[in-house]
């Protein structure tokens, strides 16, 4: 089924929900530790995640750092304030702070038009170097 921006929504079982949560948790499980983790045998496992991961549901698999380790032990929520929230600004907005790889994630809010993303940062001193 479709929503209003017309994103088909998968209908998740158990299982699904059960396999999701362990590969949340650790996506370097191998299948059969994956299969023992969620009561399934192999196969049908392997058959499941497939499936996730060809309907989108499972978008990629990622690893996510220690920040002390790479020296980035703090982050922060930055807030900005956008003219507006249509496509066009968004769009604008995306591509000035491409440049930066610092920024790990954007999230638009309710309320009054902000945006705020997680900054790691290596300390709580400031240390942004002219970000729009």
């Amino acid at each position: 089924m479709a929503n209003s921006k017309g994103i088909h929504q998968i209908a998740l079982d158990d299982i699904d929900l059960r396999t999701l949560q362990a590969l949340q948790d650790d996506s370097r499980l191998t299948t059969p530790e994956l299969a023992g983790k969620v009561e399934l045998s192999s196969s049908p496992c392997h058959r499941r995640v497939r499936l996730l991961e060809e309907r989108g549901v499972i978008k990629r698999y990622v690893a996510l750092l220690y920040q002390k380790a790479v020296a980035l032990p703090a982050s922060v929520f930055v807030s900005i304030k956008l003219e507006s929230t249509r496509e066009e600004a968004l769009n604008r907005f995306n591509r000035a702070i491409a440049p930066w790889p610092e920024i790990l994630e954007c999230y638009l809010t309710q309320g009054p038009p902000v945006s705020a993303r997680p900054q790691p940062l290596p300390s709580m001193q400031p240390s942004f170097r002219g970000v729009p």
